[in-house]
C-alpha cells in the first residue's frame, strides 16, 4: 500500500527499466516506487540492519523528483516512510499544528515581537520555525532573510492572492485549505 504526494521526474525512465519485470497497473508516476521496492524484496527478506538500509537508500537515490511517501509492506508488517532529499514535500504537515501548539505557549506568542523584532512571526508555526532557525543562525542579517508573510500549506503570500478565500488566511500547515480541518483553528 502506498500513500504519496509530489512528482517523480524520471518515472518514464524507471518504467522502461522495469518493463517485463513489474506489471504496472496505472499510469501514475508514483507506481515506480512500488516497482523499485518490489525489486528489493529478496534483499529485504535476507538482510538486516545496515544491509537493508543500504538497499533502501540505493532505491531512494534512483528517484528524481519532489515527493513524500509512506509505503506499507504487508508481508513484513513494516512501513517505509521517505521524502525527497531536499525536503520540498514535507512529511510533517498533518502534525505541525499539534507540535507547535505544545512547543509554543500563548505567552511566548504574545511576546513574539520582543524575541524576534525583525519580521516577527504571526502564528505558532512561524514562531517554531524561527526558534529553530535563530538557534543555528543568530545574526541580524540571517533574521532579515526570513520573511513573515501569510502562508497556506507553505505557499507564498503572492500565491494566496490567486484565491480570495485564502487572502486573509495564515495557516502554514495547510490544515484549513478548502475547508478541510477548519474546526482545528
Amino acid at each position: 500500500m502506498l500513500a504519496v504526494n509530489g512528482e517523480i521526474y524520471n518515472h518514464q525512465e524507471i518504467r522502461r527499466r522495469f518493463a517485463g519485470q513489474y506489471e504496472f497497473q496505472t499510469g501514475s508516476d508514483f507506481e515506480v516506487i512500488m516497482a523499485l521496492y518490489k525489486s528489493l524484496s529478496p534483499a529485504l527478506s535476507k538482510g538486516e540492519g545496515d544491509e537493508v538500509n543500504r538497499e533502501i537508500c540505493n532505491m531512494l537515490e534512483q528517484l528524481n523528483g519532489i515527493f513524500a511517501f509512506a509505503l506499507y509492506d504487508e508481508e513484513r508488517d513494516e512501513f517505509l516512510i521517505a521524502r525527497d532529499p531536499i525536503g520540498v514535500i514535507p512529511l510533517w504537515i498533518d502534525t505541525l499544528k499539534k507540535i507547535t501548539s505544545e512547543a509554543v505557549s500563548d505567552e511566548q506568542m504574545a511576546h513574539a515581537d520582543e524575541r524576534f523584532p525583525i519580521n516577527p512571526p504571526k502564528n505558532k508555526e512561524e514562531y517554531y520555525y524561527r526558534s529553530i532557525f535563530a538557534e543555528h543562525f543568530p545574526s541580524e542579517s540571517a533574521a532579515k532573510s526570513v520573511p513573515s508573510d501569510a502562508s497556506v500549506a507553505c505557499s507564498t503570500a503572492v500565491a494566496l492572492e490567486w484565491d480570495a478565500a485564502f487572502k486573509n488566511m495564515n495557516a502554514p500547515s495547510g490544515r484549513a485549505v478548502k475547508g478541510v480541518h477548519e474546526q482545528a483553528y
